[in-house]
């Protein structure tokens, strides 16, 4: 007998699918993952649709909403190729999750294993045996080596395990009677992962309570998991610690964010193949200590990308010479070359014969019923009736080329008919599931919707599932199309954990790690070097801004502060601004510092930028330090900088500074002090000091250089423009010396703001830098030193006859030191 708790909890849930938020929900038609054809509500539900009901429909459509701001902010972003409206997109999620059984759960496992143990086997056996599958007339060796994924590049190269499907992405539907079918296979380049981990995080977030009242398995080991995977099939000439990296094509690529995500997860490099050069039979990587040895690349280019030696010559993201390395057994590729010829979905209906063939087995997940349209009989069959199927092509992706006959009317099924005919061996026929339907939040209400699963296997030495997977979401109504591409969404997906029962996976972890190099790549180090330069001067143009409107505000003379133009001399934007041919005032000049997008120096502009880079360095930089910037950059485009800058211009100045404050504050307490945060702070305080040396210069040379006794305010704001004031104060507890005032903002090493504190903080990041691979830092470092010991000098031979001069040749000096500082750190080399 059930507990009285849990059959008022039964009670309640019939009550609530008659009332509640699912009142109007229509289980009928198809198997419902959540209600019974009777309307009652599903064991594995029962608490989770009470947790829903209790907070309705109206409190998740505004959980989405944050859901939305939250993704935007940790960049969970998917590219739609040829989208107008922009290259990414938050990935959309349900907040109503799906969840399976612990007994469902544990079939779909064992289904899973067995089916990419057969797979492996075949793979192995097809580039690196026998064939003896195709030589036993199970498989036609003419569907194999017309496959869309077989190429020969792939035979006779070593896999360690035989772990050619390393990861892969099972798609898996219900059907009518609630039954797992196997939809496809993805054993190329499969993606989606990573949204699996962010849906969980984000749930815990946003649906803390329906989460914590489910027994459920964790999905945070993955990245672990993998990581273990692809060390475990390292060549045997690898060291202990073998090194991994995960090779992109790229920010453009759609599953960019994917790959960030793994690579900063699992502590490796993410490199593109501009990165990687061969040499001596082995593969290198580019770092900002010179070259280090590379003995796996787990792939996401599609293999005639790899390689354009030995694939498409005109490929620019591979890597010149991989396969031959590979071939030799010096470096190991994952996913294997070749996968191709298995997920090919004509291939796809031999699966069950390859799981015979090799584990003598029946298939514990079967396949959807589906035909080879090669056959003259079948397609004469099929075409007659386009209505009852979906026809695919064998080498299609992404949902893309897909006829769906219950849908398509008279036009598109002759249209299909006739291109089936023209090219008959490209194509399948899958008769039409019944996807089973899903409670999805619809425009307030919830509505039944088409779902499929993508589980993910890791492959290897050893074989383990992730727990759930991605559940997809057809988002139209009627549509069976559940890709992000097409306009589908997502689910978190939960699965129960048996009572208390520790699950553990097959593969053995380390129970104490061992430190590895911490390099940082040399294309890295620039984007790295410029975002410091950016953020610092973003807060130095809000702060002369700020300075220059106090003048004005306080009704100072305009020579006590920064003058407009030469508040554009001091920003280096003089014939920038002239260029607009904007009249010099106030307003012209402010909005041309804030928020003219024309002028690359401007406050918005150089946050945009920084945005950008970081952006493009995901698996590098802290996610505490990349969500600050988004939300600043999601702040400041909503500013409606006309009303604000003529009626609060220095809330604007203040609010940014603020931001970079926050900006600094995440890096400082987040940054592992590698070479990436060197480059940044050597970037940022180098840019200060720039800015720096030009204020002190334009302010000298017109309150000392005109040789008439100057009022005390105007050093007062020039301290106040430097941020300097206040500590000046603290330092000196008299009134205002011209000179000292100087002496602070130039010699001070205490001082964070003064030249002396960036010069030598600049010049003990090169000076850490330069142990390894001196020669690329030594001209800088010897500028950087010759610098910094003029400081030192007394300040009056340091200014000289000529003040004015000596603090214009120090400016310049800096400014060649920033170039030679490009020249030798940034110069592409191995």
């Amino acid at each position: 007998m059930e507990p009285i708790w849990q059959r008022d909890l039964i009670d309640y849930c019939r009550s609530m699918a008659q009332s509640g938020p699912f009142a109007d929900y229509d289980p009928s038609g198809y198997f419902d993952e959540v209600m019974a054809p009777d309307g009652a509500i599903r064991t594995e539900y029962r608490k989770a649709a009470h947790r829903v009901a209790v907070l309705g429909t109206a409190e998740i459509a505004r959980r989405q909403k944050l859901k939305d701001t939250l993704f935007r902010t940790r960049d969970i972003t998917f590219t739609v190729y040829g989208d107008a409206d922009g290259t990414e997109r938050t990935f959309p999620l349900d907040l109503f999750p799906r969840i399976i059984s612990a007994d469902d759960w544990a079939h779909i496992e064992k289904g899973l294993i067995q089916r990419v143990r057969a797979l492996n086997l075949f793979l192995g056996d097809l580039y690196d045996g026998e064939a003896e599958i195709i030589g036993d007339g199970v498989v036609p060796r003419s569907l194999v080596e017309s496959a869309d994924g077989y190429t020969e590049l792939a035979l006779r190269i070593p896999q360690p395990f035989n772990a050619r499907a390393l990861v892969a992405g099972i798609d898996l539907v219900r059907d009518s009677d609630g039954t797992y079918l196997v939809l496809e296979d993805n054993l190329r380049v499969p993606s989606g992962v990573s949204y699996v981990l962010e849906n969980r995080l984000a749930m815990t977030r946003l649906m803390p309570k329906v989460l914590a009242d489910a027994n459920v398995r964790s999905v945070e080991q993955y990245p672990m998991l993998l990581l273990r995977a692809l060390q475990s099939i390292a060549p045997r000439s690898a060291p202990e610690q073998p090194t991994v990296v995960l090779l992109t094509p790229g920010v453009y690529n759609s599953a960019y964010f994917e790959h960030a995500f793994l690579a900063h997860n699992m502590g490796v490099q993410l490199v593109e193949g501009r990165d990687l050069f061969v040499d001596e039979g082995t593969v290198w990587m580019r770092t900002t200590r010179g070259r280090q040895r590379v003995d796996v690349v787990y792939r996401r280019i599609d293999d005639a990308f790899l390689d354009p030696e030995a694939g498409d010559p005109r490929s620019l993201l591979g890597v010149p010479g991989l396969v031959g390395v590979a071939r030799a057994g010096n470096v190991t590729l994952a996913n294997a070359l070749g996968n191709g010829a298995a997920d090919d979905k004509a291939m796809y209906t031999f699966v069950p014969a390859m799981i015979s063939y090799y584990l003598d087995e029946e298939p514990l997940l079967p396949n959807v019923e589906t035909h080879l349209l090669a056959d003259p009989e079948v397609r004469r069959e099929i075409l007659s009736d386009v209505a009852r199927f979906v026809i695919k092509p064998v080498d299609g992706s992404g949902g893309y080329g897909i006829f769906v006959g219950s849908t398509a009317g008279d036009r598109e099924a002759e249209e299909i008919r006739r291109t089936v005919e023209s090219e008959p061996a490209r194509f399948i026929a899958q008769r039409i599931v019944r996807l089973s339907r899903h409670p999805t939040l619809i425009d307030g209400r919830f509505e039944p919707r088409h779902v499929d699963l993508r589980p993910f296997v890791v492959g290897g030495e050893y074989l383990d599932v992730l727990p759930g997977g991605l559940t997809r979401v057809a988002l139209p109504e009627g549509s069976l199309i559940v890709n992000s591409s097409q306009g589908g969404g997502s689910k978190d997906t939960w699965v129960e954990r048996k009572g208390e029962v520790h699950h553990p996976i097959s593969r053995p972890m380390d129970h104490r790690g061992r430190v590895g190099p911490d390099v940082v790549l040399a294309r890295v180090a620039e984007p790295l070097y410029w975002t410091g330069r950016y953020l610092e001067r973003m807060d130095g143009t809000a702060r002369m801004l700020a300075e220059a409107h106090h003048g004005v505000l306080s009704g100072l003379p305009v020579e006590a502060g920064l003058r407009w133009t030469e508040l554009l001399e001091v920003l280096a934007l003089t014939e920038e601004f002239a260029e607009t041919g904007a009249e010099l005032s106030a307003y012209t000049v402010t909005r041309f510092l804030v928020d003219d997008r024309a002028n690359l120096g401007s406050i918005l502009s150089c946050l945009d930028a920084a945005r950008t880079n970081l952006r493009g360095l995901r698996d590098r930089v802290p996610i505490e330090l990349r969500a600050a910037v988004n939300d600043s950059w999601t702040e400041l485009s909503a500013v409606d900088f006309a009303r604000e800058l003529r009626e609060h211009p220095q809330d604007l100045f203040t609010s940014t500074g603020r931001a970079f404050q926050t900006f600094l504050g995440a890096a400082e307490s987040t940054m592992y002090r590698n070479d990436g945060w060197r480059f940044m702070t050597l970037g940022r305080l180098l840019e200060r000091a720039l800015l720096m040396a030009r204020l002190i210069e334009v302010y000298f040379a017109r309150l000392v250089g005109s040789g008439q006794q100057t009022p005390v305010r105007h050093w007062s704001n020039l301290l106040r423009a430097a941020g300097a004031l206040q500590e000046y104060r603290r330092v000196f507890q008299t009134s205002l010396d011209p000179m000292d005032a100087i002496a602070f903002l130039v010699q001070d090493p205490d001082m964070p703001r003064s030249l002396a504190w960036c010069l030598g903080w600049c010049e003990h990041e090169l000076g850490v830098m330069a142990t390894d691979g001196a020669e690329r830092h030594v001209a800088s470092l010897k500028m950087i030193i010759e610098l910094r010991q003029r400081l030192e000098l007394p300040l009056e031979r340091l200014l000289g006859p000529s003040p004015s001069d000596a603090l214009r040749l120090l400016a310049a000096d800096l400014e060649i030191f920033s170039d030679q500082v490009r020249t030798d750190l940034f110069a592409e080399r191995r």
